[in-house]
């Protein structure tokens, strides 16, 4: 009996209308809009939309935050081998979930800033001394900072509304940061979110959703 060679499965380079080269995952609709697919750890396939690549790359970088928060890598290598594990599937390889994460990881925000920081613990103390300072603050309702996740300007640059009128935001969708969401310790149905940075600071309170939002603290470093 002889046993056919099963041939290696090449990567397609591919892409878009503006010939910005497609990452795995990503594809461009007819209308010119974009989507992602993804399978998660639970085999679970999975597809969101976006009208251009730049929103589409932003949501993917709070999915791969959100699906990977919490693990302690030393270095870029490290989290690599986490994320491949929980990306191969039957129609995506190791090798292709390996290519598409050294690809990836090296353009997030998250990594370019504390890139200087990863090795040797150095980003856990400094995620324990943004804690203590956040903590030392004694926010009124506010419980004790425990954890900060890693998370998508975008999402959490809310904007507040000041006493003369003017609505402003005080972040950078394009930055990565680091926070939390709290209960009050008072009850009610309002939260506290915070969020924090290398320069910054910010505490604020708002309704389900991220509505109707009020700036409690905002504090440079």
């Amino acid at each position: 009996m002889q046993f056919q060679k099963k041939e290696k499965r090449q990567t397609t380079v591919r892409f878009d209308s503006h010939h910005v080269r497609l990452r795995t995952g990503e594809v461009q609709r007819k209308n010119g809009s974009y989507m992602y697919r993804w399978t998660d750890k639970l085999g679970k396939r999975n597809t969101i939309y976006a009208a251009t690549l730049e929103d589409l790359r932003e949501q993917e970088e709070q999915i791969l935050v959100d699906q990977h928060d919490g693990i302690k890598a030393n270095d870029m290598d490290d989290l690599i081998k986490v994320c491949v594990k929980n990306m191969v599937s039957e129609n995506f390889t190791e090798e292709q979930a390996r290519s598409y994460m050294k690809e990836l990881l090296p353009t997030l925000d998250y990594w370019k800033k504390y890139d200087e920081l990863s090795d040797n613990g150095q980003f856990e103390e400094f995620k324990k001394k943004l804690i203590n300072e956040i903590n030392e603050l004694n926010v009124d309702g506010m419980p004790k900072v425990e954890k900060l996740n890693a998370l998508v300007g975008k999402y959490v640059n809310l904007e507040y509304r000041l006493p003369n009128g003017q609505a402003v935001k005080f972040l950078n969708d394009a930055k990565t940061y680091l926070g939390n969401q709290f209960e009050c310790e008072y009850g009610g149905d309002r939260c506290f979110g915070v969020v924090a940075d290398m320069d910054v600071i910010l505490i604020c309170t708002y309704e389900e959703n991220g509505k109707n939002p009020e700036l409690v603290l905002y504090k440079k470093r």
